[in-house]
């Protein structure tokens, strides 16, 4: 069981590099170009490019860290599913999405998460993980 918590808090460790390098493989590389478009402007592109799903909904925007990285907007379906659309900043177009269960990167990482706080067994693996733990840190 350590190991497996082990191996798994390991990869854990290392997610927001992974994530940012399987993104940048998706959607190719950001190039600064000038100012980057108002907000408003690519919340209007964002809506655009989904008019032919009425049932998407804007939810949050979240700027870049950096000027190499999408704009990250979470959107919403009407059947609460949660996706991120990826936006450039500099044209406002929309370079890539999560939605309909095509990032598999995520799906794998909440599993290993699962695997990882309660060894894909509910309640009873937190508790078990957690008391392991605790004897762990007394030897």
């Amino acid at each position: 069981m350590l190991i497996i918590v082990g191996l798994t808090g390991g990869l854990l460790v290392f997610q927001h590099e992974i994530s940012d390098f399987i993104l940048h493989q998706q959607i190719g590389k950001i190039t600064p170009q000038g100012q980057q478009l108002p907000i408003a402007t690519i919340l209007e592109r964002v809506q655009t490019h989904y008019a032919q799903q009425p049932d998407i909904i804007l939810q949050r925007v979240f700027l870049p860290a950096t000027p190499g990285e999408p704009i990250n907007i979470f959107i919403k379906s009407k059947t609460d599913e949660w996706a991120t659309a990826y936006v450039h900043p500099y044209t406002g177009a929309v370079l890539g999405d999560s939605l309909s269960g095509q990032d598999i990167w995520q799906q794998f990482l909440m599993k290993v998460y699962e695997l990882h706080y309660a060894l894909l067994a509910g309640d009873f693996g937190i508790k078990l993980v957690g008391v392991v733990g605790l004897l762990r840190g007394y030897s």
